[in-house]
């Protein structure tokens, strides 16, 4: 089961997007990371899990591989935790995959599944950012934005 999420970066002056793509496979549980992730991107398979489990989710029991794309840029921060619960969930079919590719999204997960904003300082500003909770960011591309994670 296969999942992609869009996500952003800042490199220099420039903005990019970064492509966070879950896969989920019925073998051991384990949770990668790839795509040249910092320690702070590394750790969020901790948040991520807490986040999840905290919010009453199901927390699949499979080996997860999560690709952060390009991989040859350095990915920093814990801005990508909310796009790679969200692709871990809609691999596993709890969230719809409908209409996630209208969406660059950003946030930092706590572990009791609240959200936090990302460091507007790492904040890709070129994309007109769109507030989707009180502490989330995201962009729409198409359409108008709306809640992708699950409230308190």
């Amino acid at each position: 089961m296969l999942a992609k999420i869009f996500s952003a970066a800042v490199l220099g002056i420039n903005a990019y997007i970064v492509e966070v793509e879950a896969h989920l496979e019925s073998q051991l549980p384990a949770f990668a990371t790839v795509g040249l992730p910092d320690s702070a991107v590394r750790k969020s398979r901790e948040r991520v899990n807490a986040a999840i489990k905290n919010s009453n989710l199901p927390f699949p029991q499979k080996r997860i591989t999560i690709n952060l794309a390009p991989a040859d840029i350095k990915k920093e921060g814990s801005s990508y935790d909310l796009p790679i619960a969200i692709g871990i969930l809609a691999a596993s079919g709890v969230v719809s995959q409908d209409h996630l590719d209208d969406f660059v999204i950003l946030g930092e997960l706590s572990l009791d599944g609240s959200l936090r904003p990302p460091s507007m300082a790492r904040c890709p500003l070129p994309w007109r950012l769109v507030r989707i909770s009180t502490k989330a960011w995201c962009c729409h591309l198409r359409t108008q934005a709306r809640q992708l994670w699950p409230t308190a």
